[in-house]
């Protein structure tokens, strides 16, 4: 559902979160000559499996060469969001998106993994207005790239505050279940 790229400069400078949008044209690795969106690369294909096929296909576009590999799944995701206690999701009105079972009050919510979810994934989201509802101008993967880049940066802030070793074992324990991470990468690392 969403590919993104955590670059951290080896020079010590400012690391970035490079989001690329799932439906975005790509080179297939496996097809010489032929195009597919980018989260088809998942796939993999007789040269390569899921996991390198997708980050060849992303060291191609951005032309870096990518040193792991991090796949969460997203039933995990909710029950990592609530394992932390929750997201919190500001809005100045009501939303919702019936296609992603969206529905949130205007004000702040501390959402739930599947209100998060809902959230980071509506592509249809809409707004309560004095005259109903309508579309929220200028929702598209764009900015739900955006709102899941947000998202990410403040779990990672979450996830980087904790005040015992205990408490990062729990949410560990939680989370580890729904990631998978290359070979040369270890779950604590990523």
């Amino acid at each position: 559902d969403v590919v993104m790229v955590f670059i951290r400069p080896s020079d010590g400078s400012r690391a970035a979160l490079l989001s690329l949008p799932r439906d975005l044209l790509v080179d297939d690795v496996c097809n010489d000559g032929s195009e597919h969106r980018l989260n088809d690369s998942l796939q993999g294909c007789a040269a390569y499996n899921g996991p390198t096929a997708l980050t060849r296909t992303v060291e191609s576009v951005i032309g870096q060469q990518i040193d792991h590999f991090a796949l969460i799944d997203l039933a995990g995701f909710q029950e990592a969001v609530d394992a932390v206690g929750g997201y919190e999701i500001c809005l100045e009105r009501a939303v919702r998106d019936q296609r992603a079972k969206l529905e949130l009050p205007a004000g702040c919510t501390q959402a739930t993994g599947a209100q998060t979810l809902a959230w980071l994934r509506s592509r249809n989201t809409q707004e309560l207005t004095d005259e109903g509802w309508r579309v929220m101008p200028g929702v598209n993967d764009l900015t739900r790239n955006e709102r899941q880049r947000a998202f990410l940066l403040a779990m990672m802030g979450h996830l980087s505050d904790f005040s015992s070793p205990t408490a990062i074992a729990d949410t560990a324990q939680v989370i580890a279940p729904f990631v998978t991470v290359d070979s040369e990468l270890s779950f604590i690392d990523a």
